[in-house]
């Protein structure tokens, strides 16, 4: 499947639709392929194509406006290791990002079925988190949406399955 301003599509061996890898401005040039999930199917599978046009055309500061979220589980992550702690330098919060290595496959899907919002989840490596990691999630690729550890969720409120949560980004790990 090709897609105009966005590249071809095939199938992995799990039958997802999965593009060829793609350089995002946002993150620095990274390379990056798109994941579609649930596209097939989906009432406006054009919300698709457009959240991911939108982080196509994107800046960096798309993701640096999760610097403080991601700094913050960063943070939160360290003091539960205590004295076990990987030794970071951090010295301002945007260091943060010389100890997360960014994904390479930006995954596209709703939340809570047709009529919702899209959503390209990015799964990501960091120093801080070896076994869950990083996520990254990013509201019709437009903007921050979800930072934490990687879950699968796209959102706060479905993961927790607490609609109070709803437009929450970062929500601590300890509570």
């Amino acid at each position: 499947m090709k897609v105009p301003d966005v590249g071809t599509f095939e199938r992995d061996r799990f039958g997802a639709l999965v593009s060829e890898a793609v350089p995002i401005a946002a993150f620095g040039g990274k390379r990056c392929s798109f994941k579609l999930d649930d596209y097939e199917g989906d009432p406006h599978p054009e919300d698709f194509l457009q959240g991911m046009r939108n982080i196509l055309s994107a800046t960096r500061s798309l993701l640096l406006e999760a610097t403080p979220y991601v700094h913050q589980y960063c943070l939160e992550m360290l003091a539960m290791w205590g004295d076990d702690a990987p030794q970071l330098v951090i010295e301002r919060p945007e260091d943060v990002w010389q100890h997360v290595d960014l994904g390479n496959v930006l995954v596209v899907s709703r939340d809570y079925g047709e009529g919702r919002d899209v959503f390209l989840s990015l799964e990501c490596n960091c120093a801080w988190e070896a076994e869950h990691g990083l996520q990254l999630v990013f509201k019709n690729g437009r903007e921050i949406s979800k930072v934490g550890p990687f879950d699968g969720h796209v959102s706060n409120a479905s993961a927790y399955d607490d609609d109070t949560l709803d437009g929450v980004i970062y929500k601590a790990v300890a509570d």
